[in-house]
C-alpha cells in the first residue's frame, strides 16, 4: 500500500499564475474568431471511444515522422476514488497497445536507468523491487499506481521515468514549485532521446507540461510549446479533466472557454482544437 491524498492540487496555487497576461487581438490582424474558429466538440461513451481514432490517425502518421503524444492530468485522486493515472491505465493503455506503441515516459516514476531495470524486473516477475517499493512509497502523492502498473506489465509498456531520484533529491527540492521545472526538463530530455532514435513517445505529466501555448510564468515548467514547433515529430497534447480537481481554475488555466458548460452528466466531451492539434477529454462528476 502506498501513501495516499484525498485531493493534491495541481502543481501551484492560483496565485502564483501570472492572470494578468491576456491575449488581445491587434488592431492590425484579423478578429481571433477568424484565425482561429474554436474547438470542435464531440461527445463520446468513454475516453476509450474517444481515443482510439485519435490513436489510430496518430498511428498512421507515424509512418512518415515519430509522434509524441503528450497526457496531462490533475495529481492525486478525489473523494470518489478517481484519479488521472486510473483512467490512462483502463482506458488509454490499452488503446495504446492496440496501436503497438509501448514506449512512455512517465513523471510518477523516478529518473535513471535503475528504475527503467527495476520495471522490466517487475513486468518479468510482478513484484516490486526493493528500490521501485522504496520509492514508490516515498513519492507516490498520487493515486492509481497499482492498477497503472498492472497494465504495464499486462501488455508490455516500457516505461522512462522524470521523478526525483530519491529521498535526498527530494530533500534538496522540498516544495512542488521548486522540483516542478527540473521535472519538466528530464522529461524533456528523455523525450528528445527517444525521438532522436525515430521512436515514438507517450508522454504521462502533470497537466501544465504538455501545453502547446504555456502561460505566462510557466515556461519553466513546459516542454509542449518546445516540441509542437518541431518539423521533425508529430505533436499532440491531450488533456484530461477531472473536474473536482479544476473547479477552482479559471478558463485560462483550464485553457478551454467556459469549460464547466462541457462537463457532461456521462460519457466524455471531447474539445478538440485542430489548429493548436490539442484535444480535451472533459469527464463527468462522481
Amino acid at each position: 500500500m502506498f501513501k495516499t491524498t484525498r485531493i493534491l492540487p495541481l502543481l501551484l496555487t492560483l496565485s502564483q499564475v501570472a492572470c494578468s497576461q491576456t491575449n488581445r487581438p491587434s488592431k492590425l490582424i484579423p478578429a481571433a474568431a477568424e484565425i482561429n474558429p474554436g474547438p470542435v466538440i464531440s461527445h463520446h461513451a468513454n475516453i476509450a471511444a474517444a481515443f482510439r481514432p485519435l490513436m489510430a490517425r496518430l498511428a498512421a502518421e507515424s509512418r512518415r515522422k515519430p509522434f509524441v503524444l503528450a497526457i496531462g492530468g490533475a495529481h492525486g485522486e478525489t473523494r470518489a476514488g478517481h484519479s488521472t493515472n486510473q483512467h490512462i491505465a483502463r482506458e488509454i493503455l490499452p488503446g495504446l497497445a492496440e496501436f503497438n506503441s509501448r514506449i512512455i515516459v512517465w513523471e510518477y516514476l523516478q529518473f535513471g536507468n535503475e528504475a527503467h531495470q527495476s520495471i522490466e524486473t517487475y513486468k518479468k516477475t510482478g513484484r516490486y523491487d526493493e528500490q521501485l517499493a522504496k520509492w514508490l512509497n516515498i513519492f507516490s502523492e498520487n493515486q492509481g499506481l497499482d492498477e497503472f502498473m498492472a497494465s504495464v506489465r499486462q501488455y508490455g509498456f516500457i516505461l522512462f521515468g522524470s521523478n526525483l531520484i530519491d529521498q535526498a533529491e527530494k530533500d534538496a527540492y522540498p516544495y512542488v514549485a521548486s522540483r516542478g521545472p527540473l521535472i519538466n526538463q528530464r522529461s524533456r530530455d528523455t523525450i528528445d532521446r527517444l525521438v532522436a532514435r525515430g521512436l515514438s513517445v507517450v508522454a504521462i505529466n502533470g497537466y501544465i507540461h504538455n501545453d502547446t501555448a504555456p502561460l505566462a510564468g510557466w515556461e519553466p515548467y513546459n516542454y509542449g510549446a518546445e516540441f509542437s514547433r518541431r518539423a521533425d515529430i508529430n505533436y499532440l497534447e491531450l488533456d484530461i479533466i477531472i473536474p473536482e480537481f479544476f473547479d477552482d481554475f479559471t478558463d485560462e488555466i483550464v485553457r478551454v472557454n467556459n469549460w464547466k458548460t462541457y462537463v457532461p452528466k456521462d460519457g466524455v466531451t471531447q474539445v478538440h482544437y485542430p489548429r493548436e492539434n490539442r484535444y480535451v477529454f472533459i469527464l463527468p462528476r462522481q
